[in-house]
């Protein structure tokens, strides 16, 4: 029943915080601008991943408060998960704001 806990309260989360990432993305400038080879006219707000990694650390964090052993020697295997999730999120939040290329 806890993962299907977690799915739900993450998901919950995330779409609380979705408005207020793009928001934050509108206000920034972190926006996608329509061009020749772009199918959307309006400019697109990016960030969209930022809400669910937050989510996924609120939940994940809320769960440890709550009970710190329900992993048991799991719990190192998740911190490496969450920081593989900061990274790959940084990244994601720079390319966005900044451009970046793949070579």
């Amino acid at each position: 029943m806890t993962p299907v806990v977690l799915f739900v309260a993450a998901f919950a989360v995330s779409m609380a915080l979705t408005p207020l990432v793009r928001l934050l993305a509108l206000r920034l400038g972190i926006v996608d601008h329509p061009e020749r080879r772009k199918m959307h006219e309006v400019p697109v707000p990016l960030l969209g991943g930022a809400s669910i990694v937050v989510s996924f650390v609120l939940v994940s964090a809320a769960l440890f408060a709550w009970d710190p052993e329900i992993l048991g020697s799991g719990a190192d295997r998740l911190h490496a998960l969450l920081a593989a999730a900061a990274a790959i999120s940084l990244l994601g939040a720079y390319d966005d704001r900044r451009g970046s290329t793949p070579g």
